[in-house]
């Protein structure tokens, strides 16, 4: 108990948990019903890929993500599948060489693309590996539906909650500097700063394509920015205040959620809530 003693667990991420098990067990059900098994696996194979990209960043990112690797994954089955149907020895061969080549090449454009490079090949190698009954143009679009049911469950909820990703890497800040403030002149301080540090990059890499962008005052991303750009100088004070070693009195602990109740409206304040927003 001792070792585990000040270890922060991370928290699971039900909602993805949930999405994927909708998103793998919905192919394979209609594809027990209808009894178009092979199109239903292939579904399946492109929503567990769809899947394995799926995560908590903004909706924007998330969907080119998602869209880049399930037609990367469908061109490389496609590929690899008319090199199968071919017969000629060196088909197969040489469509995976050609993959491994053109998917190395894309990997080398950024993470996105290092993303989209690899599901080339891994489409590529499914295709020239596992024949499939049925017209060409089928196992590739069966892949592409299966990567679109994840990509609906994904980011549908975009529309009703536009910017919450952001918002909710924002809050997270103050409530980490309202955590390290709270810890100040403990033996936790360190490990708190840290989790402050970690929250501001978090909220940074959210935030980022919407810190170059030109917003209308008075809008919800407007107030998102100015939410971030005060979190940032919070940052710095919080993480100087820890530094100094000094227990800190209530007032000065309860500045971050005082502020994020202030910058993010919905927020209660710590007098409503006890002063406890976690």
């Amino acid at each position: 108990m001792q070792a585990t003693r000040g270890v922060r667990l991370t928290p699971v991420p039900l909602a993805a948990a949930a999405r994927g098990a909708v998103a793998l067990a919905v192919p394979l059900l209609i594809g027990v019903l209808t009894g178009a098994v092979v199109p239903a696996v292939l579904a399946g194979i492109g929503a567990l890929w769809g899947v394995g990209q799926d995560g908590s960043d903004p909706y924007r990112l998330r969907l080119r993500r998602l869209v880049r690797m399930g037609l990367a994954a469908a061109c490389g089955l496609l590929a690899g599948g008319l090199a199968l149907r071919s017969g000629h020895p060196v088909a197969v061969p040489g469509c995976l060489v050609a993959a491994a080549l053109l998917g190395g090449a894309v990997s080398l454009r950024g993470p996105l693309a290092s993303v989209a490079g690899m599901h080339l090949l891994l489409g590529a190698t499914v295709g020239a590996g596992i024949p499939v009954p049925g017209p060409w143009w089928q196992p590739p679009l069966a892949l592409l539906a299966g990567v679109a049911l994840v990509t609906a469950l994904s980011a549908t909820p975009w529309l009703w909650r536009r910017h919450a990703i952001e918002r909710d890497a924002v809050l997270a800040v103050y409530r980490a500097a309202a955590e390290a403030l709270s810890a100040a002149g403990s033996a936790g301080a360190e490990a708190a700063r840290r989790r402050l540090t970690a929250a501001l990059d978090h909220a940074h890499r959210a935030m980022g394509r919407h810190l170059s962008r030109r917003v209308r005052s008075g809008t919800e991303l407007s107030a998102l920015r100015d939410a971030f750009d005060t979190a940032l100088r919070l940052g710095e004070v919080t993480s100087a205040l820890v530094w100094e070693g000094r227990v800190l009195p209530a007032y000065v602990r309860d500045v971050p959620l005082t502020l994020a109740a202030r910058l993010l409206p919905s927020v209660s304040t710590p007098a409503q809530d006890g002063g406890d927003l976690r």
